[in-house]
């Protein structure tokens, strides 16, 4: 309210006896009116809600919110100078208006700019002492370096770069040596007490990243990596750079696989589909893919029921459009209950995703692991053949060739079974193997 006080004062001088060479004859206001005019003119700062907001959260309201009050606050003076017939020419009153709102402004936004430069010190300094090291000397290198060197990304100290361009070794980038290639990372991580290493170089390969991957983190060093080519070239050079966390696709090597479920759309739509395991990473999202295509029930079987309500309650909030979802608990174990649940609904399509999954807890028990994943498949495909299923797809796993644990042996048996049934039934049986599914519960990674 003082530095309002002072600015309105101001304001006033500055338009009383600055324009004063403008046409009209009028004479200048006295001091003591220009006194009241300021007083009322904090009045109604105070009236319009000018001191009791965060200014440190100015945005487009509050400043439409300063035009308007400081707007009321001008026609205010105008009047009181009509009333006492000493006042400013009339052109001069948009220059009060404007000169008011532009001081009030800039006392505001100052709260902004000072807690934008606190957060940005703060920031520096707790990442000024990171030591980071970058791969890749190219443009998106140069880039890189140069952004972290002026603030504009706040990553940390750029130390050393590395690129397997030989032509490059020993020069430097915007100051930064580049030290020699990608295979001296170990050894320069050492020598210069790197905190952090960052992939500049948007075309490396997947098996590069994990390698480097591998060596960082086995000297604790944090790894991050770039966006893709695509989206660096059609960046605005001005724009931070954008970096990610490394991630799980980066580290298996190859690309992930993308299924067509097309081709079975004909045994879908318009079919009750029973998902055992459903609660899982793998049924959960089998059950999401068959419901883009109209089956006219999806049965989620499991036995554990939080995970499978939330995917009821998923499903129903984005397809409604008319399937119908049936939760039932129960264990694959339990043949009363599986074939209660098959009289019940008569299932034409089966997907068979309930195991015990995890490898190292399967090696310690494996009675358990054989009990669901070998008995309990055999319930699921022979209830299945019993009762006139038209399709049963298993989902299998790549650990049941030649399989060297517990948990590939019983998936190999459960192939068996279904192999098996496969040969005098009317079923149709199938069995899928799946790989790592990362961000799986039994994902090795």
């Amino acid at each position: 309210m003082a530095c309002d006080f002072i600015f309105v004062l101001l304001a006033f001088w500055f338009v009383n006896f600055s324009l004063r060479g403008l046409p009209g004859g009028v004479k200048a206001l006295t001091l003591p009116l220009i006194f009241l005019l300021t007083i009322i003119n904090i009045i109604i700062y105070w009236i319009g809600g000018l001191y009791n907001t965060l200014w440190a959260f100015t945005g487009t309201r509050e400043v439409l919110q300063i035009g308007f009050v400081t707007l009321i606050a001008s026609g205010v003076d105008l009047a009181i100078g009509l009333l006492i017939q000493n006042r400013l020419r009339y052109v001069q009153y948009i220059f009060v208006w404007i000169t008011l709102f532009m001081f009030a402004l800039a006392l505001r936004m100052s709260y902004r700019l000072l807690r934008f430069v606190r957060d940005w010190l703060s920031a520096r300094s707790r990442r000024a002492h990171r030591r980071v090291l970058i791969i890749g000397a190219d443009d998106y290198g140069s880039m890189l370096v140069s952004q972290m060197q002026d603030g504009r990304l706040p990553l940390g100290t750029p130390v050393v770069i590395l690129d397997d361009n030989r032509l490059k070794w020993g020069k430097r980038v915007h100051g930064v040596k580049v030290y020699g290639g990608i295979d001296k990372l170990g050894k320069v991580v050492r020598i210069y007490s790197i905190d952090e290493v960052v992939v500049a170089s948007p075309n490396i390969l997947n098996d590069q990243i994990k390698s480097i991957y591998d060596v960082a983190a086995s000297c604790g060093c944090d790894v991050r990596v770039s966006q893709g080519l695509e989206d660096s070239l059609k960046m605005d050079i001005t724009s931070p750079v954008k970096l990610r966390e490394i991630d799980l696709n980066d580290l298996v090597g190859r690309k992930e696989v993308q299924l067509d479920i097309d081709e079975i759309r004909d045994y879908i739509e318009h079919r009750t589909v029973l998902i055992t395991g459903a609660g899982g990473s793998i049924g959960s999202e089998i059950a999401r893919q068959v419901a883009l295509y109209d089956p006219e029930c999806i049965i989620l079987f499991d036995w554990y029921e939080n995970l499978v309500f939330e995917l009821f309650n998923d499903l129903k909030l984005v397809f409604d459009k008319g399937i119908k979802f049936c939760v039932e608990i129960g264990s694959i174990q339990d043949k009363v209950c599986l074939e209660r649940l098959f009289i019940a609904y008569n299932p034409s399509v089966v997907f068979h995703a309930a195991a015990h999954k995890h490898v190292p807890l399967m090696e310690n028990n494996p009675a358990e692991a054989i009990k669901n994943n070998v008995f309990g498949t055999y319930n699921v495909a022979s209830l299945s053949h019993h009762y006139g299923v038209e399709r049963f797809v298993m989902i299998s796993t790549d650990k049941s060739v030649n399989p060297t644990n517990v948990m590939g042996a019983t998936k190999y048996l459960a192939e068996r079974i279904i192999q098996s049934l496969s040969q005098q039934s009317q079923t149709h049986f199938a069995c899928v193997r799946f790989g790592n599914v990362l961000g799986s519960a039994g994902s090795v990674i």
